[in-house]
């Protein structure tokens, strides 16, 4: 029979019980349903009672000793704060627009909503305060109470900061700010050192990262992602923090929502999916790309957006197709097989036929840029596309490319590599390049534009450096097309060259 101190014991911690509940509950009600000045004021008041309440209170209950507590009454306290931050998270985070997938946000459709994350980010911080003030307790049960609670804490707070670690229409410096203080209390409590580390520990059997993967899945799919426009920024976000090999692991939740992006007809979407498409590539095994045809997929899709020509685009999409073709195709400078036309063959071709077709400067520069690197990659094979790459490079020598000349200059760097690879084949094109290069200098030392002195020499010192290597590759040949090169007087530079070029 239970003697009265029990009995009375007993009452004590089923009032303290109702207590904590009662107050919590309150605050689950009043985030609720209320206008956005209510919750606002609901909000600062939350962030006024776990600042001021005695930790004993908030998480074991009025006046209840600790060693008293049972495994019941730690889970009631768990899950009444966990639906406590899942409600804050709720209130912060951005809301779903309905009705809206074709048209465009502005500034006015996220009014209120970096005050109210701040204010949201501003109770989670006091909770993570309180949180680690009773980890450093050293008592079990405290300890015990943290552990159940900073698991769905810690990831409805992560989540609402990732809305709001770059400038978007949403935000505003204070939330920013919150946002940057936040994550470092969260990092404080979780014993992590930064992002990376807090998304790849583990966390009742598996990664934050699948975790957050998990909560971003019902925002991220096809009907729902356009109507949901944070939840893209912070996947992308979120993904840029995970390399290998765990990136990997979470293949089938992160491809999906990067192939949205990708197929979109916004330019600002495929720019982004195609970001994370090389991210993913980069940090991702050949073998699990290869798993389930998601290799081919991915190369599918980025063959698609070549009939893109927006500049920003290509200069992303073409390392990205490169990196997905090492995957899906076998590399062309391995001979243990006869060397067929492959899908590199077929990418090239395409590349060089749009930059022919090209007249946009921006747009040329993207496409130059990245062309070196396939050449690299396809060896000896790239004799197969000399006489359009010598047509392209011809062409883009022969305009004027600004004060800068980023692209003849990129061009010339092109010509470079295309006579280190094909070099057995050079005896057969070097008049028409030894011509072109003639002429490109002499042009540029005839040029009275805008140019700067240093860049004019930059590009003559890489077209002296070409035709170097041209008289490397076929010295004969270079011999007999240069013999009659001293008998011509056009300008000091010209004849400087010309004379380097033959006493050499």
């Amino acid at each position: 029979m239970a003697s009265t101190e029990d009995l009375k014991f007993e009452g004590s911690r089923t009032r303290s019980t109702d207590i904590l509940q009662t107050s919590l509950k309150s605050y689950l009600t009043n985030l609720h349903g209320r206008s956005k000045a209510d919750v606002q004021s609901c909000l600062e008041d939350l962030h006024n009672t776990v600042i001021h309440a005695e930790t004993s209170w908030f998480f074991l209950g009025e006046n209840l000793p600790e060693a008293d507590v049972d495994e019941e009454h730690v889970e009631k306290c768990a899950k009444l704060l966990s639906s406590l931050a899942s409600r804050v998270h709720q209130i912060g985070a951005v809301q779903e627009f309905r009705g809206r997938e074709d048209r465009g946000y502005n500034a006015e459709d996220f009014s209120g909503v970096a005050t109210t994350a701040t204010l949201c980010m501003t109770v989670f911080g006091s909770l993570f305060d309180r949180l680690v003030e009773l980890k450093e307790s050293h008592q079990d049960m405290c300890t015990h109470l943290v552990k159940k609670v900073l698991g769905t804490v810690s990831i409805k707070a992560f989540m609402l900061c990732a809305e709001h670690t770059q400038e978007h229409l949403w935000t505003s410096e204070q939330s920013m700010s919150a946002s940057d203080s936040l994550i470092g209390r969260i990092l404080k409590t979780t014993e992590c050192t930064t992002v990376a580390e807090f998304l790849n520990c583990h966390q009742y059997g598996a990664c934050r990262f699948h975790a957050v993967l998990l909560e971003l899945k019902p925002k991220l799919s096809k009907s729902t992602w356009k109507i949901n426009p944070a939840a893209k920024h912070v996947f992308s976000w979120c993904v840029r923090k995970i390399g290998s090999p765990k990136l990997g692991d979470q293949l089938p939740l992160v491809l999906p929502p990067m192939l949205l992006l990708v197929d979109d007809f916004q330019i600002e979407h495929k720019r982004l999916g195609v970001s994370l498409l090389k991210h993913l590539i980069d940090n991702t095994s050949r073998t699990e790309l290869s798993w389930y045809g998601h290799a081919q997929v991915i190369f599918d899709a980025l063959q698609h957006q070549m009939y893109t020509h927006d500049a920003t685009l290509v200069h992303l999409l073409h390392p990205c197709l490169l990196g997905i073709l090492r995957v899906v195709e076998t590399s062309p400078v391995k001979c243990a097989v006869m060397r067929k036309e492959n899908r590199y063959d077929e990418i090239l071709r395409r590349i060089l036929t749009d930059m022919e077709l090209e007249d946009k400067l921006v747009s040329r520069r993207a496409y130059v840029e990245h062309l070196p690197c396939f050449l690299e990659e396809m060896g000896i094979t790239a004799v197969r596309h000399l006489l359009q790459l010598l047509r392209v490079i011809s062409a883009y020598l022969e305009v004027y490319d600004g004060p800068n000349e980023l692209c003849r200059l990129q061009t010339l760097d092109l010509l470079k590599v295309v006579i280190v690879t094909t070099w057995p084949r050079m005896s057969f094109y070097c008049a028409d390049i030894l011509k072109c290069l003639l002429k490109f200098i002499y042009d540029v030392s005839v040029d009275e534009s805008l140019t700067p002195d240093d860049v004019s020499t930059t590009l003559i010192m890489k077209a002296m450096g070409c035709l170097q290597l041209l008289k490397n590759a076929c010295p004969q040949v270079m011999r007999e097309l240069m013999g009659k090169l001293d008998e011509i007087t056009l300008n000091e530079t010209w004849d400087r060259c010309v004379k380097e070029l033959l006493t050499e």
